[in-house]
């Protein structure tokens, strides 16, 4: 099994903001190595609001963004899934890929350690670091670090098989009753604000209800 490890940076967030930096590593699961490697900075107009956390200077792009997705799609002819560590994001700000089976190295796959959101600490938390960060190339080698940590005792196409499989279980809607000065619990929880239904929400896999309601302290009841 082979997977295509990918990220990107943006110029920032929200509307009218592009795509600036596109990077993928092909690695290999049975032989835990990586196969290949690819960054490019992608030539834009729009200026970089982001620079503060990537670091990325205006005007160093030379490649249009058709050229990098043509090979992008070409690397990942030969990946059985793509990998990311915020793959909701990815997907849709590489639509070229977005008929992909995409797995989430945050979400889907299921570290022997605990796993912080943060690529960088979960790293940490498996014994690699990272030389650097936000820069799509960098987290991209990240993730590939720690799959190489992993299979030392571990099965990595197992792992990824699970994590396929954790991606596609039937998820369900609750709500955490919880009174307005009891809000900070459901926060703790994962729980969002719903200003539309003025609830709080979260959104779990089937199997992973049961284990969140004996966590909370208050009431979990399905929407």
């Amino acid at each position: 099994m082979r997977v295509l490890i990918v990220d990107t940076e943006s110029t920032g967030l929200g509307d009218g903001t592009e795509v600036i930096e596109i990077a993928a590593v092909l690695y290999d699961c049975a032989a835990r190595s990586f196969v290949s490697a690819w960054s490019e900075v992608i030539r834009t107009e729009t200026p970089n609001g982001a620079m503060d956390i990537n670091h990325i200077p205006d005007g160093v792009g030379v490649t249009d963004r058709d050229e990098a997705e043509t090979y992008l799609a070409g690397m990942a002819d030969q990946a059985d899934h793509i990998v990311a560590h915020n793959a909701d994001y990815d997907r849709d700000v590489l639509p070229v890929l977005a008929e992909r089976s995409w797995v989430c190295s945050y979400r889907d796959i299921q570290w022997p350690k605990s796993k912080p959101r943060n690529l960088a600490e979960l790293c940490l938390r498996h014994g690699v670091s990272m030389s650097r960060a936000h820069r799509a190339i960098d987290d991209c080698l990240g993730i590939v670090s720690l799959l190489d940590r992993v299979g030392e005792s571990h099965d990595l196409v197992e792992l990824i098989n699970n994590a396929v499989a954790r991606r596609d279980e039937p998820q369900v809607t609750v709500r955490a009753m919880v009174d307005y000065d009891n809000r900070e619990e459901a926060k703790g929880a994962g729980f969002k604000w719903d200003g539309g239904t003025r609830r709080w929400l979260k959104t779990v896999r089937v199997s992973e209800l049961a284990d969140l309601k004996a966590a909370c302290k208050f009431q979990v009841v399905n929407v």
